[in-house]
């Protein structure tokens, strides 16, 4: 007569092992997921607005997606006092939400083009445009400093404004 209650199974599933199996398996899906939408969100080809196709040489790479803007130029917090820098504006999909806040807007960027195209398309603002690379420009009186990165000087640049942005209260990158 089999006892019911200590019945052995062919064969048992340790749970335990597949959930990590299986969190590991999706947890890479996932990233992989992410990053897929935010190479979306980037977009590295032709810009139908204004032809331009962002520069290898200058590291660019034109943050586009309005969502992705806001929130990133939400966690930036200013005050009239404030004397904000934009580091490689590009298009000025970025601007447009930070020259919403209160404060100063200045705008670095290494591309003569980009600059001629900002100047235009913000000819009625009081956003003042520099045409320079970031790592020449005097860094001191700068209260907030956002932008989106050029990929080949990151580390340089973040560094260089980590040391000479001496007044600077916020990076946001």
């Amino acid at each position: 007569i089999m006892n019911s209650t200590k019945a052995n199974p062919a064969f048992t599933i340790n749970t335990g092992f597949l959930k990590n199996v299986f969190n590991s398996f999706f947890i890479k899906i996932l990233d992989t997921v992410i990053l897929i939408l935010n190479l979306v969100y980037i977009y590295n080809g032709t810009l139908d607005s204004t032809g331009e196709k962002p520069s290898k040489d200058f590291g660019q790479n034109f943050l586009v997606e309005p969502a992705i803007c806001r929130h990133i130029s939400d966690i930036l917090c200013t005050s009239d006092d404030d004397l904000i820098l934009e580091v490689g504006p590009g298009l000025g999909s970025l601007t447009n939400f930070i020259n919403e806040k209160p404060g100063n807007l200045e705008c670095v960027d290494i591309d003569p083009k980009m600059i001629t195209i900002l100047n235009e398309l913000y000819k009625d603002s009081a956003i003042n445009f520099i045409n320079n690379d970031i790592r020449k420009v005097d860094l001191k009186n700068y209260t907030k400093i956002i932008g989106n990165l050029p990929y080949n000087i990151t580390t340089e640049l973040v560094v260089h404004l980590l040391l000479n942005a001496e007044k600077c209260q916020q990076f946001v990158f």
